[in-house]
């Protein structure tokens, strides 16, 4: 113990043997969606199958998800 003054708390001090787990890295792509034009945006994914509607039948009722996010 170490003394700190005239208190009645004391400071307390110990050592300990523990080893630091080795760093993690990640790496990570983003996109710099300043530059993004909007409009050339919204007409590409227009032209897509997420953009189709399939209550009116005209649309393929069968695309999964795997499909549309490829």
């Amino acid at each position: 113990m170490l003394e700190v003054g005239i208190s009645d708390h004391r400071l307390l001090r110990w050592t300990s043997r523990l080893e630091r787990p080795p760093p993690f890295y990640h790496t990570s792509t983003y996109r710099p969606w300043r530059r993004v034009n909007v409009d050339e945006f919204k007409d590409a994914l227009r032209q897509t199958t997420l953009c189709v509607d399939t209550a009116d039948g005209d649309g393929d009722e069968d695309i999964d998800l795997d499909s549309l996010a490829d």
